[in-house]
């Protein structure tokens, strides 16, 4: 018999037994493919020891065969889609800059990296409901041309789904794209040295620093980790024609008559590529930001993911490499002839050389700004 096995949330001791003791084949989204002898209501019983929700469907044998073949091409295309995405644009700005408080400078400059943070666990939330709404409205744009795919990407627009009990197509797809989104960490910097809405928002409102990396080594260290540093896109026109060009490469795929399982498959990989890009979505009123992302992706467990708390989560983020600090801005709130001779004296001690340290050029005062 061919089946089709779905589990929620992955489980590393399902996703084992199914590969390695059935012979299961993985085609995304929490989901397998395998040909046996087992009956499904046996594979349930099974499964559901260790797997808090699992769906077994039977398959015709020439979808059991058809299916790999169309994850591979499908998993080429998102790899295009990928590269794409996080290729640089090349920018004239020398400088790249890190806006933080005093007790992040310390930091800072005491490892010389940065910590990257999910977007799922930002402070402000607004960015994932952001890239959601881009995505249905290309939805709704696309619905005329491929309305069973347009379903099939369908996300729930409320809370994360509970992890025990039957979930509706929409509930998982949102599941698979908020598991992806949280295996990608982001560290932030401006191409602007001395910008009021960075000072104002993160840099205590001008009582911080603005840290600056020379962009060419900068990139050289991202590049030796395998990471990426991108813009993020704040024109609408942009991210939907990125999200247009997604939906286009990743249909031509499945033909228009395409059954449930090959749109299934297409449209996993539709989400998967939502997650990266709801990494580089903003909404255009943060333009003046101007920011540069260095993008992280993970795997789950993998043993060099760290954590902080804050007062209501835990919260994952990865250590960026070494990262060659150029000049320190000090903000204009501050004292800056002390913080002048503070800053120095941290640099020597950390041997840090040719590091500029210079006054903002800000002349508002950001402590009389509305809060």
């Amino acid at each position: 018999m061919y089946y089709k096995i779905v589990v929620r949330p992955f489980d590393k001791t399902a996703d084992l037994y199914i590969k390695e003791n059935l012979g299961g084949h993985v085609i995304g989204g929490g989901a397998y493919i395998l040909d046996t002898d087992t009956s499904g209501d046996q594979l349930e019983r099974d499964l559901r020891q260790t797997a808090d929700y699992v769906e077994i469907l039977e398959i015709r044998q020439d979808e059991f065969e058809r299916l790999p073949c169309l994850k591979d091409r499908l998993n080429s295309i998102g790899q295009k889609i990928r590269t794409d995405a996080l290729r640089a644009i090349s920018t004239d700005c020398p400088t790249l800059y890190h806006y933080t408080s005093p007790d992040g400078l310390i930091g800072i400059l005491r490892h010389g990296r940065l910590w990257a943070t999910s977007i799922r666990h930002f402070e402000d939330k607004t960015e994932l409901l952001y890239a959601e709404r881009i995505y249905e409205q290309v939805l709704d744009e696309i619905a005329e041309k491929h309305p069973k795919l347009a379903e099939a990407c369908r996300i729930e627009p409320c809370g994360a789904p509970s992890r025990a009990g039957p979930l509706s197509p929409g509930s998982r797809r949102r599941a698979t794209w908020l598991n992806k989104v949280l295996d990608m960490y982001v560290a932030c910097f401006s191409t602007c040295n001395d910008s009021l809405n960075q000072w104002e928002k993160y840099a205590c409102r001008g009582s911080g620093f603005a840290i600056g990396f020379d962009r060419r080594e900068l990139e050289k260290a991202i590049q030796q980790a395998n990471f990426n540093l991108v813009p993020v896109r704040y024109s609408v026109d942009t991210q939907k024609r990125e999200l247009h060009n997604i939906f286009e490469q990743c249909s031509s795929a499945i033909s228009a008559t395409a059954p449930p399982p090959d749109i299934d498959l297409c449209a996993n990989e539709i989400v998967n590529a939502l997650a990266l890009h709801a990494n580089l979505f903003k909404d255009p009123k943060f333009e003046p930001e101007k920011e540069r992302r260095i993008i992280i992706e993970t795997l789950p467990g993998r043993s060099d993911l760290c954590f902080r708390s804050s007062t209501d989560k835990v919260i994952p983020y990865m250590k960026t490499p070494k990262l060659p600090v150029s000049s320190i801005t000090i903000g204009a709130a501050m004292d800056q002839e002390a913080s002048a001779a503070g800053v120095g004296a941290l640099l020597d001690t950390k041997r840090y050389n040719k590091v500029k340290i210079s006054g903002a050029n800000l002349l508002i005062s950001l402590v009389d700004l509305p809060r």
